[in-house]
């Protein structure tokens, strides 16, 4: 019996310390990545033990800094403009609010989120990595949600303006 205690015991130590290591390291695919930002020549400061990346250079017109986000536990990374349209008031206009629901009824990987505490407009994706890291469609949602962000400020930014 104090055999099967003493074992049960170092099993149990073995698996809290693997779990504290665990907890210490980057997301697993942090290193694919960086490789794919580099691919795209896009500059990130990244923060590995986070998780995090942000792009901050951007075109003007894609309202940056975007904010890419690893995480093991949900198997996603998550892209967003967190202050993609600046709001003055509390609430959007009822034809803001409007234009946001149908954009978000045609776009494909983005969508855009309004929570009320920020007072502002996010636009963001998500890639699921519950398999794997798809390098082609990371790029491919990467460059599609700058591309996006490009087309439609301009457009929400006029409709912030009208009264």
């Amino acid at each position: 019996m104090d055999k099967i205690a003493g074992c049960i015991a170092a099993v149990v130590v073995a698996l809290i310390g693997t779990a504290s290591i665990a907890d210490d390291r980057a997301p697993r695919y942090m290193d694919t990545l960086l490789e794919e930002l580099a691919r795209l020549n896009l500059a990130a400061t990244c923060q590995p033990a986070t998780g995090t990346c942000t792009l901050e250079s951007l075109p003007a017109a894609a309202a940056g800094p975007l904010r890419i986000i690893l995480n093991d536990d949900t198997a996603t990374v998550y892209m967003v403009f967190s202050g993609f349209l600046p709001l003055s008031t509390d609430e959007p206009s009822p034809a803001l609010s409007l234009r946001l629901l149908e954009l978000n009824a045609r776009l494909i990987s983005a969508r855009l989120e309004y929570p009320p505490r920020e007072k502002a407009v996010r636009l963001s994706a998500v890639l699921h990595t519950d398999s794997n890291f798809d390098r082609r469609a990371f790029r491919s949602v990467l460059t599609s949600l700058i591309a996006t962000a490009e087309k439609i400020r301009p457009e929400l930014a006029e409709l912030t303006r009208t009264p």
